[in-house]
C-alpha cells in the first residue's frame, strides 16, 4: 500500500503536468496580425470562450480603435463548437470593455458544429460582409441571413460547401443581389437542384427577375454563368428538354425585341455560350428558322448595336448558320 501510494506521489507531477499540456493544446486561442486587421481563432468551443480570447488578443494592442475591434476586416473561427451564430460573436462586453467588430468584410466560421444562424446575427456588418464561407459545418437547410435585397448589398460569396443541405429554392438565394458566388458543393447526397432549375426556368419563360435593382438580369447570368463552365455541369443539371425550351425562349425574346435593345444583348450571349457545347439542328429545335430570320432582320437594321451585330456574326461564322 505504502508502495502504491509512493507510486502515485512520485507521478502526480508529471500526469498533472500532462493534464495542463493536453488542456493548453485544446483550449481557446487567438491571434490577431501585425496589421491589426486579421484575426484567427482556433479551438473555440463556446462564445465564452471565444469572447475571452478575443479580450486577451484586443486589451494588448495600444490603439484605441484596434483594441475595441474596429480595424479587423477578416475574421477566421475554426475547429469550433459552436451550434448556432449570434450577434454575441461581433458585439459584446467583457468586463468593463466594449467590443464591436464592425468593419469585418470576411468571415470563416469552418470546421465545426454550427446548425443555424441566429435573426440578425450578422446585422452589425451587413454592409461590409463581402465573403462568408461557413463550410465544413453542420446546416440541413439554406440558413438565412438576410431577408430583402438592401441588407447585404455588398455580399458576393456564399460558401456552404461540406455541410447537410438536402434542399434549396429560388426564395433561399433571392435575398443576396450582388451574390456571384453560392458554393453548395458535398453537401448531402440527395440534394436536389431540380426544384430550383424548374423555378429559374420559369422565372427565364416569363422575363421576371427575383433580384432587383441590377444592370444584369440575374437569372440570364445563372444559365450564362452555367453553359460557360468549362466542365459539364449544365448537362448534368439540365435536361434536354431544359436545354431546347431555354432556346425556345431566347427565340421569342430576341424576335419580340428590337436589335437597339441593350437586353437583346444579354439573350445572343447565351445563345452563344449555348452553341459552344450544344448544336441546334432544325430537326431538334421548333424555332430555328425563327431564329435565322430574326438574324437577317437584326442584321438590315443599320442601328443594330455593334455587339448585337458582333455576335450574330460571330455565330454565323462558327457555326454556319444562314
Amino acid at each position: 500500500m505504502k508502495l502504491f501510494i509512493f507510486t502515485i506521489v512520485w507521478y502526480l507531477p508529471l500526469i498533472i503536468s500532462i493534464r495542463m499540456v493536453h488542456s493548453r493544446s485544446v483550449s481557446c486561442s487567438c491571434n490577431l496580425d501585425s496589421t491589426g486587421m486579421t484575426m484567427i481563432c482556433d479551438n473555440v468551443h463556446s462564445l465564452i470562450a471565444y469572447q475571452q480570447c478575443i479580450h486577451e488578443q484586443l486589451s494588448l494592442q495600444t490603439d484605441i480603435k484596434l483594441r475595441r475591434g474596429g480595424v479587423i476586416t477578416n475574421l477566421t473561427i475554426k475547429h469550433h463548437r459552436l451550434s448556432s451564430l449570434s450577434n454575441g460573436l461581433l458585439q459584446f462586453s467583457y468586463g468593463n470593455i466594449y467590443y464591436q467588430l464592425n468593419d469585418l468584410r470576411y468571415l470563416y466560421i469552418v470546421q465545426g458544429k454550427l446548425r443555424q444562424v441566429d435573426n440578425r446575427a450578422l446585422i452589425l456588418i451587413q454592409q461590409a460582409l463581402e465573403y462568408l464561407d461557413l463550410s465544413n459545418n453542420e446546416f440541413e437547410y439554406m440558413p438565412k441571413i438576410s431577408n430583402n435585397n438592401e441588407e447585404y448589398s455588398n455580399l458576393e460569396k456564399l460558401i456552404l460547401s461540406h455541410n447537410q443541405i438536402q434542399h434549396l429554392t429560388i426564395s433561399d438565394i433571392r435575398a443576396y443581389n450582388r451574390l456571384e458566388e453560392l458554393d453548395l458543393s458535398f453537401n448531402h447526397e440527395q440534394i436536389s437542384c431540380r426544384h430550383l432549375i424548374e423555378r429559374l426556368i420559369l422565372l427565364f419563360n416569363r422575363n421576371i427577375d427575383p433580384i432587383e435593382h441590377k444592370t444584369t438580369n440575374s437569372v440570364i447570368k445563372f444559365f450564362a454563368d452555367l453553359f460557360d463552365d468549362q466542365n459539364t455541369t449544365s448537362d448534368i443539371l439540365l435536361f434536354d428538354s431544359d436545354q431546347c425550351l431555354i432556346i425556345e425562349i431566347i427565340s421569342r425574346e430576341l424576335t419580340d425585341r428590337l436589335c437597339t435593345d441593350e437586353a437583346t444583348t444579354e439573350y445572343l450571349s447565351l445563345l452563344e455560350l449555348i452553341l459552344r457545347k450544344h448544336t441546334i439542328i432544325r430537326e431538334t429545335c421548333t424555332r430555328y428558322d425563327e431564329l435565322q430570320t430574326c438574324f437577317r432582320s437584326y442584321l438590315s437594321t443599320e442601328n443594330c448595336l455593334s455587339e448585337n451585330r458582333f455576335i450574330i456574326n460571330e455565330i454565323i461564322r462558327q457555326y454556319d448558320w444562314l
